[in-house]
């Protein structure tokens, strides 16, 4: 019992206060890999792939569940997308403007090997809604999940990275990858454009995804895939950690109650200036204090997106 109570106080101290019941559920997921190895070895500084047994995802998703949400939900534009070598199909040759899917046309596209993909579908799935949960509780930072499903082996977008960090759980059939490091740490979005796939360099890890197969790749990090000419279907857990430019902004507001942050910049003697420049961190240190951190993240994390608990028709 003391042991057991060692490593959740590890996990707690690692990646924030964690609710026994998403730690198992991201247990499940990780497994055989533990939760408290994977933050110290691999969340958002390594890439990792955890080989998983046919049936580890059962009940996470399924074919099923996919029918279900194009039956039963509008998604309108961008929600929901279809995307082939990058480019993506107009939505109005399968959608209607209120979200109302046309079937046919619909069907003609991913049939064709336009990747299908649905946003933000832990909305509207209640199993879904639990992992963004227990990602938000467990790592203080926004999560969302998607869906893509592909029918032929065309890959959905050409070799991209993201700029946040991802979890790929594979839940049917196979999809092949491809993964290279990043080209500079950290990238944001405005690198989007900026810099260019590594075309010429040999992946660091190239590989088919089983059903029950997981992948881990920290912001930045390159990658391609396609289904193996077979239906393939996947959820994507998108997840993005606060950066030190959000601390800085969340900073700035907290130091503006400081007399000295409203005073004017010297702007002639350079003397003048260096004195301020030292004066201004030493200030900024005491101002924020050791805790600023552990501050910012407690009120990034009240921020973060909740659901909504209805248990009609109970009165409590």
């Amino acid at each position: 019992m003391k042991r057991k109570r060692r490593e959740d106080e590890a996990v707690t101290a690692e990646c924030g206060a964690v609710n026994p019941a998403a730690k198992k559920l991201l247990e499940q997921l990780l497994a055989p890999v533990s939760l408290s190895d994977f933050v110290s070895a691999s969340w958002e500084r390594q890439f990792l792939h955890v080989p998983g047994k046919k049936g580890k995802f059962a009940g996470l998703f399924d074919w099923e569940q996919v029918n279900s949400l194009l039956n039963s939900h509008r998604f309108p534009p961008p929600r929901l997308r279809l995307c082939r070598g990058g480019k993506f199909a107009d939505p109005s040759k399968y959608q209607r403007g209120n979200g109302l899917l046309l079937t046919e046309p619909l069907l003609d596209e991913v049939r064709n090997g336009s990747t299908l993909i649905v946003s933000g579908v832990d909305e509207v799935n209640p199993r879904c809604r639990e992992i963004t949960a227990a990602v938000q509780q467990t790592f203080r930072c926004h999560c969302n999940i998607n869906v893509f499903v592909s029918l032929k082996a065309v890959p959905g977008f050409p070799a991209h990275f993201d700029y946040h960090g991802i979890f790929v759980a594979q839940v049917a059939g196979r999809k092949h990858w491809r993964v290279w490091k990043p080209s500079i740490p950290n990238p944001l979005r405005e690198h989007e454009r900026e810099l260019s796939a590594p075309k010429d360099r040999p992946p660091y890890w190239e590989g088919t995804l089983e059903p029950g197969s997981f992948l881990h790749l920290p912001r930045g990090w390159w990658h391609e895939a396609h289904a193996a000419d077979e239906p393939s279907l996947h959820l994507t857990a998108c997840v993005r950690p606060q950066t030190g430019g959000d601390f800085l902004q969340w900073a700035a507001a907290e130091l503006r109650r400081n007399e000295f942050f409203r005073r004017d910049v010297p702007r002639f003697a350079e003397s003048e200036q260096r004195e301020y420049v030292n004066e201004l961190v030493q200030t900024m240190q005491t101002a924020l204090g050791e805790d600023a951190v552990e501050r910012f993240l407690e009120e990034s994390s009240a921020r973060l997106r909740s659901f909504p608990r209805f248990d009609l028709p109970g009165t409590d």
